[in-house]
């Protein structure tokens, strides 16, 4: 849960002051959890397309339905993670004395963020090339 709590941390610090926020609506957290959600989103579908290669020998990807199972999981990540953070005030706990503290600065943190996004990515599609799918 701390990686997911990194992930949420990073993103919602992208703004630089509560003008900058509020001119956009204040919806930063919704973002970040939207972010981390396509993240494990992504992760699961990884694991899902190992699984169904390496296990069953089938190749799930090509079929017409994986596109809907793709969409689902990560709206239904999104969902939760959105339920977590915001509904049950999991951020105000990540943000509190008592939780310990991330000590990376905001720049590398979200760098780092938006690198895990975008090797999730890269070895989702690749695993797709690999498999003959793309």
């Amino acid at each position: 849960m701390r990686l997911i709590d990194f992930f949420v941390f990073y993103e919602a610090t992208l703004y630089k002051s509560k003008e900058e926020e509020n001119r956009t609506g204040n919806q930063r957290l919704n973002k970040a959890t939207r972010v981390a959600g396509l993240i494990v989103a992504t992760w699961i579908t990884i694991l899902v397309q190992l699984f169904s290669f390496i296990i069953l020998k089938r190749n799930l990807i090509n079929s017409h339905i994986w596109m809907i199972v793709t969409f689902t999981i990560a709206l239904m990540t999104i969902l939760i993670l959105q339920n977590i953070y915001i509904t049950n005030d999991r951020y105000q706990y990540v943000i509190s004395e008592q939780y310990r503290a991330f000590k990376l600065g905001r720049n590398a943190g979200i760098f780092i963020v938006f690198s895990v996004f975008l090797i999730s990515i890269a070895i989702s599609v690749s695993i797709g090339i690999y498999l003959g799918n793309f």
